[in-house]
């Protein structure tokens, strides 16, 4: 994967368990709030691999840890890369036997909102779980992909700047940062722009000689 394909996600997501009813055994609301960061070069996101993240349902921490008291309340972020090279989150709810889920595909520099959720009925086979509801909400935001651009602005205007998320794998925020990068101004990348500049000459002056002939 090179520096042109590369950048990452940030996922900030919110899992709430309440009431819908005063009927309900559960009488307040219960959240969990969790964090993610992932970069497309990361190496358990090869193309058509995931990673899923359980919410809620705590169950590696021990007993009586998770939301409700028999794990039936959770969530789900799975996170993969498709073969474009691009984020595709699936976003899930789960309420005893009750599922909603949702799919997303972040592509680079976007900020995307979400919100899911479950509702259980009077009837439900769960007494705990009865008129509750699950919601799943947050916001995914992709870092900076750099692009050819982003490489001609840096030669052409040194102080040129562009969000860093993204660059280096792992988000490191939203603030912008000038790039003085020496690579960047090496002989070799004005030497690349004196190239094209050449070729670009060079086929200007074939044109003008075919239309002449003509």
């Amino acid at each position: 994967m090179s520096l042109f394909t590369r950048y990452s996600i940030n996922i900030d997501c919110l899992l709430s368990w309440f009431p819908v009813h005063n009927r309900a055994q559960l009488k307040d609301t219960r959240m969990r709030r969790y964090r993610f960061n992932h970069g497309n070069e990361d190496p358990d996101l090869k193309p058509f691999n995931s990673v899923t993240h359980l919410l809620g349902s705590d169950e590696a921490i021990g007993s009586d840890t998770g939301v409700d008291s028999t794990n039936s309340v959770a969530g789900f972020v799975t996170v993969e890369v498709n073969s474009g090279l691009e984020f595709e989150v699936e976003i899930e709810v789960a309420l005893g036997g009750r599922r909603r889920k949702q799919r997303l595909i972040i592509r680079p520099d976007t900020t995307v909102p979400f919100l899911i959720s479950e509702r259980a009925s009077h009837q439900e086979g769960s007494a705990e779980l009865a008129d509750t509801a699950v919601a799943l909400q947050g916001v995914i935001t992709a870092g900076h992909r750099f692009s050819l651009s982003d490489w001609f602005g840096t030669v052409f205007d040194p102080q040129r700047t562009f969000p860093t998320r993204g660059l280096a794998g792992a988000a490191t925020g939203t603030t912008k940062t000038v790039v003085q990068s020496s690579a960047l101004y090496s002989p070799w990348a004005y030497g690349a722009v004196i190239v094209v500049g050449l070729v670009v000459v060079q086929k200007g002056i074939k044109q003008l000689k075919l239309a002449r002939a003509s």
